[in-house]
């Protein structure tokens, strides 16, 4: 009366280019990454948890675009897990991610099995500016058996920094928009900000909003149908 399974598993890191890397996996297993804290969620919003498996975490900042813990494009823990944190099987995926010149590169692709049976790609893109800032945009999109219709997100973004009078003036925002299935309408959100980080004075000003139903199929929104205005003076003499 025994019975014996096995699971056999890939992965894989291939250097493209000098500082271009190609990773692939096959039939992933993430049995021995640490278990999330368990929270107690006393409030009306999501719990936003930390990516903690080696394939989505290594190179993520390649495709982060958004706010924090507020609006994000793309939130990787939206692959391969299921509502309450079930797993879903990751069949295949691969991720492009590096630099070429002046471009910062990311490019990932993931098919999931059981009942989703979805293919989910995002593709990001940075372009350096001046000296220290960038723009950039990204597409993201899920489709399959187990999904209605094909879910699509793009936005850019852009950071601007500037020296006026010897002093830094910074320039950032973003905006996205996100559509259900072919056809449906599209659901924005966004944000515009200056700040003024310097040695006597770092001031910011800053407007964001998500239209009510803006909800990314691969990203996070922790609230919908709101604006948010935020500021703040500080004087250091």
């Amino acid at each position: 009366d025994r019975d014996v399974e096995g699971k056999v598993g890939l992965d894989g890191k291939l250097a493209v280019a000098p500082t271009l890397t190609l990773d692939v996996t096959a039939n992933t297993d993430f049995a021995q990454v640490e278990a999330d804290e368990q929270m107690v969620n006393l409030s009306r919003f999501p719990l936003f948890f930390p990516e903690k498996r080696p394939f989505f975490l290594e190179a993520s900042g390649n495709f982060a675009f958004g706010q924090g813990e507020e609006a994000l494009a793309f939130y990787s823990r939206r692959i391969g897990l299921g509502g309450g944190g079930a797993p879903i099987p990751i069949e295949a995926g691969l991720r492009l991610s590096g630099r070429l010149g002046a471009e910062r590169i990311g490019v990932m692709a993931v098919r999931t099995g059981g009942d989703e049976g979805a293919v989910d790609v995002v593709a990001r893109l940075k372009h350096d500016v001046l000296s220290r800032g960038y723009v950039g945009g990204i597409l993201t999109g899920q489709g399959g058996p187990g999904v209605r219709g094909t879910r699509l997100t793009a936005g850019a973004d852009y950071e601007l920094p500037f020296i006026v009078g010897g002093q830094n003036l910074v320039f950032d925002g973003y905006a996205m928009g996100t559509r259900d299935s072919s056809g449906a309408p599209w659901k924005s959100a966004g944000r515009f900000a200056v700040d003024y980080p310097n040695d006597w004075s770092e001031s910011y000003l800053g407007i964001s909003w998500e239209q009510r139903g803006f909800d990314p199929a691969l990203g996070y929104v922790r609230q919908d149908g709101v604006w948010c205005f935020t500021g703040g003076l500080g004087w250091n003499p």
